[in-house]
């Protein structure tokens, strides 16, 4: 009698839950459409760990093209082509990277994998079932399902994943059945909190047979690639150590959340022959040249998409596959652990 109670009373409260994000059920797609490549972080994050906020500009009135009977290419869009071609003749690292608005995220073939009408069963890299069906532009499933029976009332617990450009998990949706008279389990109540967050990165590649989630998108700037510490001669006599940059490159700063990026700078040591003016500073071993300060330009309020450091696919259309890949690449069981 006691137990009845207890379930009387969270059945009571689940039926005043409002959820927030998800539903027992798969929720319909026009309720999560899927993002265009989102950039999780509003700010611009420089490689000294300093932040600073993204200023909202007004849009420029955009200038006026004469109709030639064919379609033009916005003026903005057509410098950035030019120069992010430049900037990849003049940095070599900058073929690490591509601009989000080119990027050609290979949903269709992931979609693909689930019949039009009913459930089909992939698996995750833990060869782990996920029933999912196909809503819209997206596959729906639930995971993490958990059932305790308490007399005459069943709790269903489970988390939802949504599966189209990101993979996004809702956990805490709740289900509460009532036994009635003919031992049949009668759904009272659903309820959650809804709390989502997104596992692994963008839709980077996929197969027959897997799907990696491993395109992360950065922000990049140009930064010393190289320093060199040299002793030069004081003309007035004695000497001292000045840090000047060899070598400028391409810095990425993640836009993903959880993924930050590191830079090592090599530093060499070396000595200097012509005199100067120690009575001066040291010029800044971080004053952009000219065609660093330009590049820096082109690249400001862009976003790219570069491989990120997700090894292994998330997800396998088959549980055959998933073994495959298993026996073949050994995988450590924190990195099993997706959700």
């Amino acid at each position: 009698m006691h137990r009845d109670g207890e379930m009387q009373r969270r059945l009571a409260h689940a039926a005043g839950v409002v959820l927030t994000a998800a539903a027992w059920a798969c929720t319909p797609a026009t309720a999560h459409s899927p993002p265009v490549i989102p950039g999780p972080i509003a700010s611009d994050v420089h490689s000294e760990g300093e932040v600073s906020p993204v200023a909202v500009e007004t849009p420029a009135v955009p200038e006026k093209v004469e109709d030639t009977g064919r379609s033009e290419q916005p003026i903005a869009q057509r410098d950035f082509a030019a120069e992010w071609t430049w900037i990849q003749t003049r940095f070599a690292d900058a073929t690490e990277y591509r601009p989000v608005k080119d990027e050609d995220i290979p949903l269709e073939p992931l979609l693909s994998w689930a019949r039009p009408e009913g459930t089909t069963t992939i698996y995750d890299r833990a060869c782990r079932p996920i029933p999912v069906e196909r809503k819209g532009e997206q596959l729906c499933g639930l995971i993490n399902r958990q059932t305790s029976t308490h007399g005459n009332f069943k709790d269903v617990h489970a988390d939802e994943l949504l599966l189209d450009q990101r993979i996004v998990q809702t956990a805490g949706s709740e289900e509460i059945y009532r036994r009635t008279k003919n031992g049949r389990w009668k759904l009272e109540s659903t309820g959650g909190i809804g709390e989502a967050h997104s596992v692994g990165l963008l839709l980077s590649n996929v197969t027959l047979d897997a799907a990696w989630y491993n395109g992360q998108v950065v922000q990049l700037h140009i930064a010393c690639a190289k320093r060199i510490e040299e002793e030069v001669p004081c003309i007035g006599g004695g000497s001292r150590k000045c840090v000047r940059c060899l070598e400028w490159g391409i810095h990425p700063s993640s836009m993903e959340q959880g993924y930050a990026m590191g830079r090592y700078v090599p530093q060499t040591i070396g000595q200097a022959t012509d005199p100067v003016d120690c009575s001066a500073p040291c010029p800044s071993a971080e004053q952009l040249p000219d065609d660093a300060r330009r590049a820096q330009a082109a690249l400001k309020g862009h976003e790219f998409v570069t491989e990120g450091p997700e090894e292994h696919p998330y997800l396998f259309r088959t549980r055959d596959a998933c073994r495959r890949y298993r026996r073949a690449h050994p995988i450590p069981d924190d990195d099993l652990r997706t959700w």
